[in-house]
């Protein structure tokens, strides 16, 4: 009796734990309003355009996670599908085993213009664009990504257990208040400035 509950067990873990292909779709916002990548949206006298927005999320399902479990999403592709075996852990950026073994193929080719072929890594989020304020043009470029520091990332966000749909919504009004108080427009390497920027981003970041 005992060894058919122990066979009923094994048997729905492998049913709730298997790969699938979970449908991801990103919703970009500032403020709280709908990000407009053509006209530029406005919190206050500030103007800001984003001309550029990817960021990389995996899954990691018992602590592994290989090139299949990444995507890249953004403002230009906001729609991906994950393959990932429920439940998972989901996170901002690529791990430290995909980062160590080199380049990997789909979402992780280099081609796709997210490795540092100088660093050799990966980058997490690259956020490209200007602020206009008080007549004055202001450019700002923040590439995301390295393990210079225990806090390089990747970043976690949150865990899904059941379901082929995710939800991820991105308002980046914290990395832009961040900036703009810190008066930093440009990071374009592993350190202190970029796991701050890191978090700020995080801190905007949800999933349903």
């Amino acid at each position: 009796m005992r060894f058919s509950l122990f066979l009923i067990v094994i048997f729905l873990t492998r049913i709730q734990s298997h790969a699938q292909q979970i449908e991801c779709q990103l919703k970009v916002s500032i403020a709280g309003y709908q990000l407009d990548t053509i006209a530029g949206n406005y919190f206050g006298d500030t103007l800001l355009h984003v001309e550029r927005l990817q960021f990389y999320l995996h899954a990691s399902h018992d602590g592994k996670s290989n090139e299949k479990n990444a995507i890249l999403l953004g403002t230009s592709q906001p729609t991906k599908h994950l393959v990932a075996n429920t439940p998972f852990d989901l996170y901002l950026g690529v791990d430290s085993v995909l980062n160590y073994n080199g380049v990997h193929e789909g979402a992780l080719d280099p081609i796709n213009g997210m490795y540092w072929t100088w660093q050799t890594g990966y980058i997490h989020c690259k956020l490209e664009g200007n602020i206009i304020c008080d007549s004055s043009r202001k450019s700002f470029e923040y590439h995301i990504g390295g393990y210079s520091t225990n806090d390089s990332g990747p970043f976690f966000i949150g865990h899904k257990s059941i379901g082929n749909e995710l939800q991820v919504t991105l308002d980046i009004y914290p990395a832009i208040q961040w900036a703009m108080k810190k008066e930093v427009f440009r990071i374009m390497s592993p350190g202190k400035l970029s796991d701050q920027m890191a978090q700020a981003i995080l801190n905007g970041i949800s999933i349903r």
